[in-house]
C-alpha cells in the first residue's frame, strides 16, 4: 500500500517576490525506508534552494499519478506537486523519476539513475531536470558567498538566509545587502541573467575603503632623516661628557699639587659630578643607538588624486617615543 512521505510541519524558507509553494510526494517503493528519506530530504533541499516553500498536503488516499497530483495542487493552492517515484531498472538497478505537476497545464517529468552517490543524489538531479525548462526560461540563480560566512542576506529589501546562499530570483538588477557579524553592512547591485547563475563574492574582512582610489599613489612610511640626525648629535654629545669622566679614572690617586718637603696636597679623585657625566655620558650613547636602529621618527609620503583628477601631496611626519 502507498502513502506520502511529507514534511512533518511547513518549511519556513525567505519568500521573495517570487517564490512559490509545492507539496512534495515520496509514495513507498521496494527499497529501504533511509532511501525513502534521502530522496525526500534532497528534493526538500533542491526546492529551499529556489525559494520554494513546502505546504502541507492534506489527509487522504495515497496518489502516484499526474492526475492525482494536479487535484492535490488545486485543492491546497499549491503553485506545483513533486511526485517522486523509486522505479527498479531492468538491469537490477534503480532509478528516481521526478514529476513537477501543477493545477493545469503539461507534467513535466525527469528520471535519474542511482549511482554510488545514492538516493538523495538521483532525486536532486531528477527533480533539477523536470523543472528546467518550468519556468527557467525567465529565472536566474544567486550565488552569494562572504568570507567569512554566515553573514546575513538581503535580497531586494528581504531576508534570504546565511551565506553561503543560493537564490532562484527573476532576471534584471538585484539589489544584495550583506550584514557582517561585525563591520558595516555591504550592498551591492547585481545583474541576474535568465537561466544562468551569477555568483556575489564578498570579502568582509577587508574595508572597502582600503584600495586607492583610481590613479592614486598608495601612502607609504619610510624613516626620517631626523632620526639620524638626533642620533648622530646625541652621539656626540655622549662622547663629550665621556671625556672628563674616564680622564678621571684614568688618573684617579694621581697627585696634581706637590709641595716640597710637605708632600702632595691635592690628588686626582673620582667624585659625584665624574659620575653625573659619565651616567650622561652612556645614557645619551644608547639613546643615539636606539634612534638610529629603531627609527621611531617616520614620515608618510603619499599621492591622492581627487575628483576632477587633480594630484595632492601628502607628507606627514609621526613616531613614538
Amino acid at each position: 500500500m502507498l502513502r506520502w512521505l511529507l514534511a512533518a510541519s511547513l518549511l519556513f524558507v525567505p519568500t521573495l517576490a517570487h517564490a512559490e509553494s509545492a507539496v512534495v510526494l515520496v509514495p513507498e517503493a521496494a527499497v529501504g525506508g533511509d532511501a525513502l528519506e534521502r530522496a525526500r530530504s534532497a528534493v526538500i533541499e533542491t526546492l529551499a534552494e529556489r525559494g520554494v516553500r513546502l505546504v502541507r498536503a492534506p489527509d487522504g488516499e495515497p496518489c502516484e499519478r499526474a492526475r492525482c497530483a494536479a487535484e492535490l495542487a488545486e485543492r491546497t493552492g499549491a503553485d506545483f506537486v513533486v511526485l517522486v517515484l523509486v522505479e527498479a531498472r531492468e538491469d537490477g538497478g534503480s532509478r528516481v523519476r521526478a514529476s513537477v505537476v501543477r493545477a493545469s497545464g503539461t507534467p513535466r517529468d525527469a528520471s535519474a539513475d542511482v549511482s554510488d552517490a545514492g538516493f538523495g543524489a538521483a532525486a536532486s538531479a531528477a527533480l533539477e531536470a523536470a523543472l528546467a525548462g518550468e519556468n527557467d526560461r525567465r529565472l536566474g540563480f544567486l550565488m552569494v558567498r562572504t568570507d567569512p560566512p554566515r553573514a546575513r542576506v538581503e535580497i531586494d529589501g528581504e531576508p534570504a538566509g546565511e551565506s553561503p546562499l543560493r537564490r532562484m530570483v527573476a532576471p534584471g538588477e538585484h539589489r544584495v545587502r550583506v550584514l557582517p557579524e561585525r563591520g558595516e553592512p555591504r550592498e551591492r547591485t547585481v545583474t541576474v541573467r535568465p537561466v544562468e547563475e551569477t555568483a556575489l563574492e564578498l570579502d568582509l574582512r577587508a574595508a572597502e575603503d582600503d584600495e586607492p582610489a583610481p590613479g592614486a599613489t598608495p601612502a607609504r612610511t619610510e624613516p626620517s632623516p631626523l632620526n639620524w640626525l638626533i642620533g648622530g648629535g646625541l652621539a656626540i654629545g655622549g662622547v663629550v661628557a665621556l671625556i672628563s669622566p674616564l680622564q678621571t679614572l684614568a688618573t684617579d690617586g694621581q697627585c696634581v699639587d706637590l709641595i716640597e718637603d710637605v708632600g702632595c696636597v691635592e690628588r686626582v679623585q673620582f667624585g659625584a659630578v665624574s659620575g653625573v657625566l659619565l651616567g650622561v655620558g652612556l645614557a645619551a650613547l644608547i639613546a643615539a643607538v636606539v634612534v638610529d636602529v629603531v627609527a621611531p621618527i617616520r614620515v608618510e609620503v603619499g599621492v591622492s588624486v581627487d575628483a576632477r583628477g587633480e594630484g595632492s601631496a601628502m607628507l606627514e611626519l609621526g613616531g613614538t617615543f
